[in-house]
């Protein structure tokens, strides 16, 4: 799981990251599809109030954060903002 804070210090959503060395959808362990069903997270992360946001995943070879997996999370941050 990887947290950390913007620039102005306002956090921002945690994200998790999985191994993975599947080569199609029918051998992965871990499916990213299953987001949809966790429990939303509360927080302002960076708006003017509470709101719920979903959880973030991802999957790469290395099992952590690479630049493809880095630019993908803060993308994901600055979209759902």
């Amino acid at each position: 799981m990887t947290t950390g804070s913007t620039a102005a210090g306002e956090p921002m959503l945690p994200h998790f990251q999985f191994l993975t060395m599947a080569q199609s959808e029918d051998t992965l362990c871990v499916n990213i599809r299953m987001s949809a069903f966790f429990p939303k997270i509360k927080g302002t992360f960076g708006t003017d109030c509470e709101n719920e946001w979903p959880v973030t995943l991802g999957m790469n070879l290395k099992g952590g954060m690479d630049e493809a997996e880095g630019y993908r999370a803060t993308e994901d941050y600055f979209y759902l903002s």
